[in-house]
This record gives C-alpha cells, structure tokens and sequence, in this order.
C-alpha cells in the first residue's frame, strides 16, 4: 500500500509540476481528467476481488498457461531436478586475457 502510495504521489508530480511534467513532455490534467484517471484506476481492486473468487475448476482449460495441478509424486520429481547439479555448474569459464 506504501508503494502504491508513492508511485500515486509520483505521477501526480511528473502530471502537474511544471518542471516535471515539460521533462515527461505532458500537459497537466483538469479534475475531470484526474477524476476520470482516478475512478479507472479503482476498478481494478473490485475486479480483481471478484476474479480472485472464481474457482480455478471454473476457468476454462483452454486459458493461456493453464495445466492440471502437479501430483505429489511430480512435485517430488521437480523438487530434486531443481535441486540436482546441472551440468552447466562444472563448466569452467576461461580467464580474461589482460589488456596489452
């Protein structure tokens, strides 16, 4: 929330101080405009919200990036691949020849 609070004070100066926002190459806004940047902004908190309360078994399986979650014995397998030496680890780099 802090981050967001500063990120929010930021571009409010990079939008409205002249000397910012001449370096950003903008025009300041009216309150309409600040109103309407404002309330667009806030609607991505209930929409959020409200697709985070969809259940995963409702979400299409054709949906980018979805797959059946792991069972315990794959999340077993993936655990030890991820912590088994590869064998880009024991390559040796080659020194750098110094400048002439």
């Amino acid at each position: 929330l802090c981050i967001s609070g500063v990120e929010l004070l930021l571009q409010a100066m990079m939008v409205q101080l002249p000397r910012f926002n001449s370096a950003m190459g903008c025009t300041p806004l009216s309150k309409p405009q600040w109103a309407a940047c404002l309330l667009l902004g806030a609607t991505e908190l209930p929409v959020h919200l409200l697709l985070s309360c969809i259940p995963l078994s409702l979400v299409p399986s054709f949906s980018l990036g979805s797959r059946p979650p792991p069972s315990d014995d794959e999340l077993g397998d993936e655990e030890e691949r991820l912590l088994a030496p590869s064998a880009a680890m024991d390559l040796e780099l080659a020194p750098i020849p110094p400048k002439p």
